[in-house]
């Protein structure tokens, strides 16, 4: 009831209120004519009555009434001045008090559709943030994957180098041995040089044909010593260039391998950079979902608290309006003693008119 009270209150324009208090005032207007003609009426049936001494006193007693009559018509339209008054400006402080309220609502939903679009964009920052964290949880298992492939390199370059190292080793074992038989080879020769030099130093009275032809077979053999010797040297280069091919692809394969450590360690260095990277933007959007979330929450409170003095006036509304009823209900109740008064003069009016008919 009290709520289609104050729409009523509210859908009625200030032209309304002024029409309505126009209206009031011609009907108070015409019960005051109609007062002061009944006023006279009264007063020209009481001087009719005066002339007659019989009925003196009792016209004397009709005027007094009438007097009290008079002064409680005077209060009850002061009574009826000072309700308007009232009514009015209850009614003012109405109209205003709809209009701050219809603002502050305006401006509650206003608060409450920011706080959803917030929401709604914390809301899509959260889901990027998940497809940050399902991009970093690939590259973590792409990290794995290169440093298990590095370990693997690293496993390999260290096997190639102890292959090398047996090589190399083999190598020297060979040079060595070669350098031993050669060594070995030329002091026999050189022994077997001496023999058959003193052997033709013996003999070379007797018998200078065997020398010479010692000496001729000497020389044959220094030329068989040269080309034995120039045998084992290509024997020594062969057994070096075959060696030198052997390593080639090792040492090839070594080469590929440092460089392909390098780009995977290049490759890592860049991983690495990029997990920092994302590790700080992380940080950084997690500052900022706290941000956003002490924001909602701030509005969430402040939304509560203009709820709650939303409450709180729409009660002391409720307060008024009730007041305002049980004013209108005295006002009635006023109208109605008016209307029983207004009737009784009214009888009293007749009675008086019919007075000289029967006298």
């Amino acid at each position: 009831m009290a709520v289609l009270v104050l729409h009523r209150w509210r859908s009625c324009s200030s032209g309304e209120v002024h029409a309505k208090a126009c209206g009031w005032w011609l009907r108070r207007e015409g019960a005051l004519g109609f007062l002061l003609a009944r006023n006279a009426t009264t007063s020209t049936t009481v001087s009719l009555v005066s002339e007659s001494d019989s009925e003196l006193h009792q016209g004397q007693a009709q005027q007094q009434q009438q007097q009290q009559q008079q002064q409680s018509v005077d209060d009850a339209e002061s009574r009826f001045e000072q309700i308007k008054a009232r009514i009015f400006y209850k009614l003012h402080y109405a109209r205003e008090l709809a209009v701050s309220v219809s603002a502050a609502r305006k401006d509650f939903i206003r608060r409450r559709r920011k706080a959803a679009d917030d929401l709604h964009l914390a809301t899509i920052r959260h889901g990027e943030l998940e497809k940050i964290n399902e991009s970093l949880a690939t590259a973590d298992k792409d990290k794995l994957s290169l440093l298990t492939a590095l370990r693997d390199a690293e496993a390999q370059c260290n096997a190639i180098d102890s292959k090398m190292l047996e090589v190399l080793n083999c190598q020297i074992a060979v040079e060595e041995e070669c350098a031993t038989l050669f060594h070995g080879f030329s002091e026999d020769a050189m022994n077997n040089a001496d023999s058959v030099f003193k052997k033709s130093e013996a003999q070379s009275s007797e018998e200078m044909e065997k020398w010479l032809s010692s000496t001729e077979a000497l020389e044959l053999n220094k030329i068989e010593l040269q080309i034995e010797a120039h045998l084992v040297d290509n024997a020594h280069e062969a057994f070096n260039t075959s060696l030198d091919r052997l390593i080639e692809d090792d040492k090839r394969e070594k080469e590929f391998l440092c460089n392909q450590k390098d780009i995977l360690t290049d490759e890592l260095q860049k991983l690495t950079a990029l997990v920092k990277e994302k590790e700080k933007e992380i940080t950084e959007n997690d500052s900022k979902m706290k941000q956003v979330d002490q924001r909602i929450a701030d509005t969430i409170s402040g939304f509560q608290e203009m709820q709650s003095s939303i409450d709180s006036k729409y009660e002391s509304l409720q307060s008024h309006l009730s007041q305002m009823e049980t004013d209108s209900e005295t006002l009635s109740k006023k109208k109605e003693e008016i209307d029983k008064l207004f009737a009784e003069e009214k009888k009293r009016g007749l009675n008086s008119r019919n007075l000289p008919r029967f006298l």
